[in-house]
């Protein structure tokens, strides 16, 4: 089977003896006017995050690292404008989405921020920072919107959906 996109990248020489050879200059344009490569938009975006959450949370480097799951010198990094790892770039943004909007909860408070985010749940949970290092950003919410406002006792909890057509309680009094 023949590629016939390939084909117009492939060079027959006189040098190369009648072997084929890839114009890997043609083909990396090509594939650049695709893909974005080796640019560095999200550095400057990466430090705006690191100082939002700081601003945010009252935290310093060494409370910033821990939440990421990373040490102080590369969240130093990070407040420079330098690179870091790719994983530590998608840790920060997940957990800014997180911090950002505890924040906007509580009406932009840094303290109460930090607050809520270092308090473990009523429920025997792990706390909201914990939860951040660890990569469980979704939990790191529930467990800070938790911290916020308790669940009542009394009130239904499940951990499993109730099956169509079979009610564990009715939903209106039957007269």
């Amino acid at each position: 089977m023949r590629v016939e996109f390939a084909d117009q990248f492939v060079l027959y020489s006189p040098t190369t003896r009648g072997v084929p050879v890839v114009d890997t200059k043609s083909l990396f344009e090509v594939v650049n006017s695709w893909v974005s490569l080796g640019q560095s938009r999200g550095v400057p975006e990466d430090r705006r995050m690191t100082i939002d959450i700081k601003q945010a949370t009252g935290w310093s480097e060494r409370t910033l690292a821990q939440a990421l799951g990373t040490t102080h010198p590369t969240v130093a990094k990070l407040l420079n404008g330098e690179r870091t790892s790719l994983r530590v770039r998608r840790h920060l943004r997940d957990a800014y989405e997180v911090i950002r909007r505890i924040s906007i909860l509580n009406s932009g408070d840094p303290a109460a921020t930090d607050r809520v985010l270092r308090t473990e749940p009523s429920s025997g949970r792990r706390s909201s920072i914990e939860l951040l290092k660890d990569g469980e950003f979704g939990s790191a919410y529930l467990a800070a919107v938790d911290v916020m406002r308790p669940r009542r006792e009394g009130l239904m909890r499940g951990t499993r959906l109730a099956s169509i057509g079979r009610a564990n309680a009715s939903l209106f009094d039957e007269e």
